[in-house]
């Protein structure tokens, strides 16, 4: 843990650029959450439908929330250090 706080210390750009991607894909995340709500208390025809939009939206956020997850697992902070 030292070590990354060292590199992020030392990488002010990247630091902001991670920072604000998480702060994005949450954002988004919040935002398809509430889609998924608003899908379970709007009328439908049948009930089906309805549980097939509060699915796709509570899906949509998880595979967000993966891919963050995902690409911030990639980057390996200890080799950059090495790299300096």
């Amino acid at each position: 843990m030292k070590s990354y706080l060292i590199f992020l210390s030392r990488n002010k750009l990247y630091t902001v650029t991670e920072a604000v991607g998480l702060t994005v894909s949450l954002a988004f995340v919040i935002i398809i959450a509430l889609l998924g709500l608003v899908a379970r208390s709007t009328y439908y025809a049948d009930e089906k439908s309805r549980d097939i939009a509060v699915l796709l939206s509570g899906l949509i956020a998880f595979v967000s929330v993966i891919w963050q997850v995902l690409k911030a697992a990639k980057t390996n902070p200890a080799i950059e250090l090495k790299k300096e």
